[in-house]
């Protein structure tokens, strides 16, 4: 994960993940290296939910290759 989502808190079930601003570096065999946006097409998101309060982690796939980040459910006040 090069640049995490602009939010990483979420009001238990209410909100719904948003990967916003969420980008990530993919270096290639040969080096090479690209910025990909979390929503872009190819891009799989798993781990998201909001039903329980507290740190969850979210995993981001793309080409076979993947990293996390983590997100907060918080409590609806």
């Amino acid at each position: 994960v090069s640049t995490k989502p602009t939010k990483t808190s979420y009001i238990q079930n209410y909100e719904t993940l948003n990967l916003s601003g969420g980008k990530i570096k993919v270096t290639y065999d040969d080096k090479s290296t690209t910025t990909i946006d979390m929503t872009d097409e190819g891009v799989t998101v798993t781990g998201f939910s909001n039903t329980t309060i507290g740190e969850k982690t979210i995993t981001i796939k793309y080409q076979e290759k993947t990293t996390t980040f983590k997100v907060t459910i918080e409590d609806k006040e």
